[in-house]
């Protein structure tokens, strides 16, 4: 936690939310191997749309 905190400047609901792969990937420990694909984009696109104003 204390990491994600200081180090990537998540707030606590961010760090609950994320997979511990999504975790390692972000600190680094892990490397995605491939870009994301169109279905996995549009889901995250679908978690997180974007918000105007």
């Amino acid at each position: 936690m204390h990491l994600a905190f200081s180090r990537l400047g998540w707030c606590p609901r961010d760090f609950w939310q994320a997979t511990p792969r999504e975790l390692a990937i972000a600190l680094g420990a892990m490397r995605r191997d491939a870009p994301l694909g169109g279905n996995e984009l549009r889901h995250l696109m679908n978690l997180y749309p974007d918000r105007e104003g």
